[in-house]
């Protein structure tokens, strides 16, 4: 038998499993936005391959093996404990049972490989398959399980040979017999002499003889199992109910701190802003055309409105330095176009948005007013606040369970590719719920005298009409973007404690985000009698342009005011354009200071394409929400194919355009030199090369070493089984074959020294041993393949006289 090829076999088999368990544990890693786990598997799959298979220097024994498996399942247990009812989570709950299955696969990676080791792995690395299809909903899954399920095609093959071989001698793995077993054993012997033999003489028991097969014989069997797997793997994915961890509900006394909240404490919105969580993907189409509506400016999508502050009464329940909403909703079901009155007829564009938000932040509903009901018939039903201009939430546990919220709604609030700043406002019929609502737009901020006294100074050197409240509103806004504020998320400690956060803004801080800004413009709107709210969603800068869609992340949360003005009062001010037969109406402003003095621009989302194949992946397969009617897969893609052909050819144009006029590494053409990418190339070429030299280098230098990692392959002198044994079977004896002695003089040198030292008992042995050495050339060196009956007798007997010889000498 060729042991170096059946080690360089079982190594190769060990490779795929180590692949495998990397690869699944990657899955499980991907839903549960933990990468421990495949850490660990690949570190300790990697040191099992190289110092346990390749160079054999140590083995996890039988033993260690059992306290690594009861360490493992210890701590398993001990985790999935602790998160079902210390610190309850279903999450921690699937993590601990993907390490119940992963951290003994990392012992088994350590023990020497054998059938047994095998199969455990294979079970261990199945059952992860379905943890990880739990815990899994992303594209990731079905980019991992193709190569995954053709890497389990491969290894069976392998498995099967590897098994084949072992039934052919089973003397290769070597098992290393238990304590009773020997006892047993040696009782049996004592007792009843009995003693098994082991026929080693076979007439395929060479392993290229078990390994060969024709190339189109394995092609014919390899093709219909790897399109069978392929198929199962579609079904396992399809059938399998998955769920992410991102999207498990709370248990109960533990509530999901994701998302916009539901007061606004200062600072708040200052820990969104450091979150890069995806929330949604917005996206906004022509309703005349079809067409993508293409924004000159990043939208703003309204979410909550904040029209109380807590600082006005520090005696109730409302915390101190706290925004939240303290007037009535009045819900009605989202109306068609012509509920937005004549918002048409003054020039606006109409617009369908829709949006698609992730499960876990389903607990909010965005908008951008004036909003109207896009479609006949939706999902979920959309009840609308004409007030406040917001949706009514929906419970996320009525969902679908795993599935997005996904909704359409219209709106009239755009025009030339610009989000307008003034909407009508729907203020009723003066009900009891309409005038407390416009009672809380006037509030709070009475008794913040040195605020009063820094607004009275600037209204004093602005020399405007006080008369114009909206000429008011517009000075304080641009106040707050001359210099003197600063936007920033590295708070300081207030410089006045006695003060209120806001006024300490105002008056000594004057640094801080959004919310800052707003707060304090809405304080000085309120002093000045001009009804003012606080409104809370997200502005996205990024934007898709292969999907057409502004993918919205927690760090666009964003926190703005709109003022409540009579048509008269914007009269001869630049948003009279767009004022409508309505009496009253909402103006959006952004007190906010830019960063660094730059305006706020739409971008080019990073890595987009992935972004885009994840959203197709989301929609076509894990949710199959756009599987109905005459959508397919391949419409959006089709749809965008020819604005992505259009772009490449611009950039190729501009790219030739440049050569021509030298200025490929001019910053002012755009196109800049990516010095990041061209180190990596740089410094993966020199790393190849180095590699490249170790290889041709080691065997000079390390020729033991390059033996054992297969650098250097010799082809053993020794490749049937029988030959093999009678060269453990002398070497028992005290023959050990030297390097300068080929077979035919071994085996005639040992048969002499045998002879001279019992001529009696081995007298048979010289023409016996010469027949071994004769069939094991004809084996090896010929094309013959099989031995004669009478051939396989004689040598079964000459090892049996061998053995018996060994016998007597112990």
């Amino acid at each position: 038998m060729d042991l170096v090829a059946v080690k360089r076999l079982r190594c190769t088999l060990t490779l795929h499993f180590a692949v495998i368990a990397t690869m699944t544990a990657m899955l499980v890693a991907t839903g549960s936005q933990s990468f421990f786990l495949p850490i660990l598997i690949f570190f300790v799959s990697l040191a099992g391959y190289i110092f346990v298979d390749r160079l054999e220097w140590f083995e996890l024994g039988r033993i260690g093996s059992y306290i690594g498996m009861v360490v493992a399942t210890a701590f398993s247990i001990s985790s999935y404990l602790y998160h079902a009812f210390w610190m309850p989570s279903e999450s921690g709950q699937l993590l601990a049972i993907a390490g119940l299955l992963v951290y003994p696969e990392a012992v088994l990676f350590l023990q020497n490989k054998n059938l047994r080791v095998f199969e455990q792995l294979a079970v261990f690395l199945l059952l992860e398959m379905i943890v990880a299809a739990l815990v899994n909903d992303n594209i990731m899954f079905g980019v991992l399980l193709a190569p995954i399920m053709l890497l389990w095609v491969s290894a069976l093959f392998l498995f099967s040979r590897y098994a084949t071989i072992v039934q052919v001698d089973p003397n290769l793995e070597r098992p290393v017999p238990l304590l009773f077993e020997l006892l047993l054993q040696r009782f049996r012997k004592s007792l009843l002499g009995e003693k098994k033999v082991l026929s080693v003489v076979t007439s395929q028991a060479s392993l290229s003889d078990v390994q060969s097969s024709r190339g189109l014989r394995r092609t014919l069997q390899s093709f219909p199992i790897g399109v069978g797997a392929v198929v199962f793997a579609a079904f396992f994915f399809y059938l399998l109910p998955r769920t992410a961890t991102t999207s498990l509900e709370p248990s109960l006394a533990f509530e999901t701190k994701v998302g916009l909240p539901k007061s606004l404490t200062i600072g708040t919105v200052g820990r969104l802003l450091s979150d890069p969580t995806p929330v949604m993907r917005v996206s906004l189409t022509d309703s005349v055309n079809g067409q993508p509506y293409a924004l000159r400016e990043p939208p703003y999508i309204r979410a909550r409105i904040m029209d109380t502050y807590g600082a006005a009464n520090r005696s109730n329940w409302v915390a101190y330095g706290e925004w939240i909403f303290g007037g009535i909703h009045e819900y009605r079901r989202l109306r068609g176009l012509e509920s937005t009155g004549p918002a048409v007829e003054q020039g606006s564009d109409v617009v369908d948005i829709e949006f698609d938000i992730k499960r876990r932040f389903a607990n909010v509903m965005f908008n951008l007013p004036p909003a109207f009901a896009s479609k006949p018939a939706q999902d979920i039903r959309l009840n609308y606040d004409q007030l406040n201009m917001v949706l009514e939430e929906i419970d996320p546990a009525k969902l679908p369970r795993g599935k997005s919220l996904v909704y359409s709604i219209g709106s009239t609030g755009f025009a030339n590719g610009r989000q307008l700043k003034v909407i009508p406002a729907a203020l009723g019929n003066g009900s009891f719920a309409d005038n407390r609502n416009l009672y809380n737009l006037t509030r709070d901020f009475r008794k913040f005298e040195g605020c009063q006294r820094y607004r009275e100074e600037l209204l004093a050197d602005s020399g405007i009409d006080l008369n114009s409240p909206y000429a008011i509103a517009a000075l304080i806004e641009s106040h707050f973007g001359n210099g003197k504020f600063t936007y920033t998320l590295d708070l300081r400690p207030p410089v006045d404690h006695d003060l209120d956060p806001i006024e300490d803004f105002l008056l000594n801080q004057r640094r801080g985000h959004c919310q800052y800004f707003a707060s304090s413009m809405v304080m000085m709107l309120r002093q000045s009698n001009i009804p003012s709210r606080i409104v809370v969603g997200y502005r996205p800068t990024e934007f898709n342009k292969i999907g057409k869609y502004f993918p919205v992340r927690q760090n666009d949360a964003h926190a703005w005011v709109e003022a409540l003005f009579s048509r008269e009062d914007l009269l001869g001010t630049d948003v009279e354009q767009w004022l409508t037969t309505s009496e009253d109406y909402w103006v959006r402003f952004d007190p906010t200071a830019s960063v660094e003095g730059e305006g706020i621009e739409i971008v080019e989302q990073q890595g987009q394409a992935m972004d885009y194949a994840e959203k197709l992946w989301k929609d076509y397969v894990v949710e199959g929400q756009k599987l109905s009617g005459d959508n397919t897969l391949y419409a959006p893609v089709a749809a965008n194919s020819k604005n992505a052909y259009d772009q490449i050819a611009e950039r190729l144009r501009n790219l030739k355009q440049n050569l021509e006029q030298g200025h490929l590494f001019s910053s002012t053409t755009g196109i800049g030199f990516a010095w990041p990418l061209t180190i990596l190339i740089i410094g993966v070429g020199i790393f190849s090369i180095l590699l490249w030299r170790l290889i041709v280098l080691l065997p000079r230098v390390a020729p033991r070493l390059a033996k054992k990692l297969g650098i250097i392959r010799e082809r053993p002198a020794v490749q049937q089984a029988f030959f093999a044994r009678c060269l453990s079977l002398l070497s028992a004896l005290g023959y050990t074959r030297q390097l300068y002695e080929t077979p035919s003089e071994f085996t005639q040198r040992a048969a002499g020294e045998l002879l001279a030292r019992d001529t009696q008992s081995t007298a048979s042995l010289c023409p016996s041993l010469g027949l071994i050495t004769a069939a094991y050339y004809r084996l090896r060196f010929s094309h013959d393949t099989e031995l004669s009956t009478d051939e396989q007798n004689a040598i079964q007997q000459t090892l049996e006289q061998l053995a018996a010889i060994d016998a007597r000498k112990k």
